[in-house]
């Protein structure tokens, strides 16, 4: 399945304000993302519901510490990658605006034959979300930016 959006998304990088801490800059965001998660937590997803993947202590922390970090090889603990910091309430945004509120369109959608995954792609900021698909729901997994050359096996 691919479906594609002609939108004009309106997202904006989260950049830290004026005197803003690193720690109030964190919690910030990490609040307005739990508000976007919980204000949509009953969203359905081409009918489908849509449900978090259980991250341990806290889904909604384990998910929003999952979309801000990266993992490496040899390495225990996800590290905090800042560019996905600035643009962690894209993923809440793309995911619960589809299809968008201003053209009625919808971001490509890609079905993925392993494991029943599923990406939904936004061209214009290079924002992926993957998911796995069941029969009557959408578990999201993460969300992360990709580089323009990564972006083009998704167009």
């Amino acid at each position: 399945m691919e479906t594609t959006c002609l939108v004009n998304c309106n997202l904006s990088l989260e950049l830290p304000r004026s005197k803003e801490t690193f720690d109030d800059y964190f919690n910030r965001l990490k609040n307005e993302f739990y508000e976007l998660m919980n204000n949509n937590q009953f969203s359905l997803y081409n009918g489908k519901k849509i449900i978090l993947p259980k991250y341990g202590e806290s889904d909604w922390y384990g998910l929003f510490y999952h979309l801000i970090s990266e993992s490496f090889p040899n390495k225990k603990e996800r590290i905090i990658n800042y560019e996905r910091l600035k643009r962690v309430l894209w993923f809440p945004k793309i995911l619960f605006n589809n299809p968008c509120n201003k053209c009625k369109n919808y971001h490509k959608t890609y079905s993925l034959t392993k494991n029943n995954r599923m990406v939904i792609f936004c061209e214009q900021y290079n924002y992926v979300i993957a998911c796995k698909e069941k029969d009557n729901y959408i578990i999201v997994i993460t969300g992360y930016p990709v580089d323009r050359s990564v972006s083009f096996k998704y167009k």
